[in-house]
């Protein structure tokens, strides 16, 4: 009988240390707020997307925790990887614009977010042609001391 009593009083605090580690309450007013800054984040990095500005784009990401980025299917280990093919890519292009269909923001604690979106790419070339293409996004955010932060990503283009 003993031996079941301290069993059963580790396992209530197992139970009460991981979910003490893995819950963080968050006030209705708290979420909302962190909701907001990273609606506004979110909303800056479509403009920078948009205008294909790379440099600005990096400045949005801190990659120290290589956590990998998924672009269509294949796994990049670092984002300075993921920025030498975009920019490579974005030679002949002007501009885009994003008409987001679904967008999501999900705060998991008062450091970290995941932001999911999809909609419809409008590219616009040098030679005066344009293009739609569909996206998928889901970015990892970190508030770090300088802002939110993208710590992880993945992009896709279904068809």
């Amino acid at each position: 009988m003993k031996k079941l009593t301290v069993v059963t009083g580790l396992c209530i605090l197992m139970f009460l240390a991981v979910n003490t580690v893995y819950a963080q309450k968050l006030s209705e007013k708290q979420r909302i707020k962190i909701e907001n800054e990273l609606e506004s984040v979110f909303e800056e990095a479509l403009k920078t997307g948009e205008s294909l500005d790379a440099d600005k784009l990096m400045v949005s990401v801190d990659d120290k925790y290589k956590a990998g980025h998924l672009v269509n299917g294949i796994y990049y280990s670092s984002f300075d990887t993921v920025m030498t093919i975009f920019k490579s890519g974005i030679k002949n292009l002007e501009r885009q614009e994003y008409d987001i269909h679904k967008k999501k923001i999900t705060v998991l604690t008062k450091n970290l977010a995941i932001i999911s979106a999809s909609g419809i790419a409008k590219i616009y070339t040098y030679t005066g042609g344009s293009f739609n293409s569909t996206f998928a996004w889901t970015f990892v955010y970190e508030k770090t001391g300088e802002g939110w932060k993208v710590i992880h990503s993945h992009r896709s283009n279904p068809r």
